[in-house]
């Protein structure tokens, strides 16, 4: 099976251009989207319920949403760079992707929805490194300091939405990451998941000095395949504190991951874990982190259970997503203090709420 670069599992097909309308359920397409031309005056299109031109004066002309109500580039700092996703391809990156949003639609489901509509769950493709193909000659800090702070920014932005409904008990993400295949014998998602060490750090990005508890609390028994960490975070708005429980887990690139009936599945976990959020990851041989959005059945064999077919024609094409990319580019705003209320006017509905 083709391999792309860095010896990745992605597995890319032909793609929508970047200012091509996004497809649809039903594989037409739609003008809500618009077109990566910004007008004099900013605004999104119509039906995407949110009016540009309503930001603070003093944000930078750069931050203004072009592209689906975002900007191009998502997040950008000194270890790394989001841009938004084209297409994941049909191998299980997309699986994963797919079968995420489809179990949040069950009646079991837990995710919670921006005020977009748009169910909480996203993927991450995450850019391969040297060590992607064998070595060990890093720390943990060195390798993955941009995926903290990626990840530190999802995780911040989903926690920002979800505890405006959550008002109850914990708010609940599900981190995961994928296992070694062929040339990709040193995941970096999957080290990353493995490594509580990697959780704490992206929770110090996401909060800062709100975060009560620098070191997670793992609340599962030693050696559970999906281990939870409990952490508190300090409300300065409320002066209370939050408690936020980050489920990680790594799967292996095959069915079991993703096929539902199987004990270890996706699937299972969400059921059993009941999340508000879930971010999964993969690697990719691109230079860029890539906020994915669109996923359907290409590859997938879709009956009782979900299996890969290779060379499948996608029959099922789920509404594009772009939850994740809202959740790194307003997380990333939020982790540097910067604009406190974009979150809530960026997610403005297009009743006004």
């Amino acid at each position: 099976m083709p391999v792309n670069r860095a010896g990745t599992h992605h597995r890319p097909r032909t793609t929508t251009a970047a200012s091509d309308p996004p497809r649809t359920e039903t594989g037409t397409t739609s003008c809500a989207a618009g077109s990566a031309t910004t007008p004099a005056v900013p605004r999104s299109p119509a039906g995407d319920g949110y009016d540009a031109s309503r930001l603070p004066s003093s944000i930078d002309d750069a931050a203004i949403p072009a592209r689906a109500g975002l900007p191009d580039v998502l997040f950008s700092s000194a270890n790394a760079k989001v841009v938004h996703g084209t297409d994941p391809g049909d191998y299980y990156c997309e699986h994963m992707f797919f079968a995420t949003q489809r179990a949040a639609e069950q009646p079991s489901g837990n995710v919670a929805r921006n005020r977009r509509g748009e169910p909480m769950i996203g993927f991450l493709h995450v850019a391969g490194d040297r060590w992607t193909s064998g070595g060990t000659d890093y720390t943990l800090a060195q390798r993955h300091a941009g995926t903290r702070e990626v990840i530190g920014a999802a995780i911040r932005g989903y926690c920002d939405e979800a505890s405006r409904q959550v008002t109850d008990g914990p708010v609940r993400v599900l981190l995961t990451g994928y296992d070694t295949f062929m040339s990709t014998t040193n995941n970096p998602t999957g080290e990353f998941v493995s490594q509580p060490e990697n959780i704490d750090a992206a929770m110090r990005e996401a909060f800062g000095d709100r975060l009560l508890t620098p070191q997670g609390e793992q609340i599962t028994a030693p050696g559970a395949p999906a281990p939870q960490y409990r952490y508190r975070v300090r409300d300065a708005a409320a002066g209370s504190e939050r408690e936020i429980i980050v489920c990680a887990r790594k799967f292996p690139v095959d069915d079991t991951a993703i096929d539902g009936d199987s004990p270890g599945c996706v699937q299972k976990l969400m059921s059993d874990f009941k999340p508000h959020a879930v971010i999964s990851m993969g690697v990719t041989g691109w230079s860029d982190d890539k906020a994915e959005f669109h996923a359907d059945s290409g590859g997938l064999r879709v009956g009782d259970s979900l299996r890969h077919d290779d060379g499948a024609a996608p029959t099922i094409t789920l509404a594009d997503n772009y939850s994740l990319a809202r959740a790194i580019f307003l997380g990333q705003r939020a982790r540097q203090g910067l604009l406190g209320g974009v979150i809530a006017l960026h997610n403005l509905g297009s009743d006004g709420r």
